[in-house]
């Protein structure tokens, strides 16, 4: 297929009795749906969250949307359809205007706000799968941290009463701010690891997020029937 078959509708000629071809309809997969490059951070990174992107995460999630694919052509098979047409022409906005009329030809009811509600749709899939997967972490931020800091707050408590003990308590005063150290230091790290593992979730849920939202954003400005 040409160039000029996929992105202009040219009138039908009198003359002309062949029947138009219809293109071979391929469910879409993830390696078409995500980005060709997926940047390992994404910008404007602070103290508080280093900003790393898990592209295995962004797989997952674009799996799962691919899994969820609402019936009929929508976003997915327009996304899907964009791919094919990447080696035809680098411009994003043909790739857009051919995938659109090459599904169109086949279901004439396809339409720009198909496009756009799907995505929506698919957005709020997402958020979904944010607050289940924020959930998790919460539980492994209880367990991994929430409950060494009461063990730590116990000890010290216990720590205090012994320096009001007599002389032969020190010891076991010493042995339990030794054990206190060990444990905010266990805290300490378990606490970054569990950050950086929740910001990169975030992140990794944003960035799918920012795809979806992009490529509405770019949808709509099209010029599409």
């Amino acid at each position: 297929m040409g160039l000029k078959e996929l992105f202009i509708k040219e009138e039908p000629q009198q003359e002309q009795n062949t029947a138009p071809v219809t293109p071979k309809e391929v469910a879409p997969t993830t390696d078409n749906i995500m980005p060709v490059s997926v940047p390992p951070v994404v910008q404007g990174a602070t103290p508080a969250n280093s900003g790393i992107v898990d592209e295995e995460t962004v797989r997952k999630l674009w799996d799962m949307i691919i899994q969820k694919n609402l019936p009929g052509p929508d976003y997915l098979e327009f996304k899907n359809n964009m791919a094919g047409l990447v080696e035809i022409t680098p411009d994003e906005n043909m790739q857009m205007k051919g995938a659109f009329n090459v599904i169109k030809r086949s279901y004439p009811e396809f339409s720009k706000d198909i496009i756009m509600n799907s995505i929506d749709t698919y957005v709020t899939i997402i958020n979904e799968e944010k607050e289940k997967g924020l959930k998790e972490l919460d539980a492994i931020r209880q367990k991994n941290v929430g409950d060494k800091l009461e063990t730590i707050a116990n000890k010290k408590s216990s720590a205090e009463e012994i320096l009001r003990q007599i002389d032969d308590l020190k010891k076991r005063y010493e042995s339990l701010n030794s054990e206190i150290v060990k444990l905010e230091g266990e805290v300490a790290t378990a606490t970054n690891d569990i950050k950086v593992k929740e910001n990169t979730f975030i992140n990794s849920v944003q960035r799918v997020i920012d795809t979806l939202n992009a490529d509405k954003a770019k949808v709509s400005s099209l010029n599409l029937a």
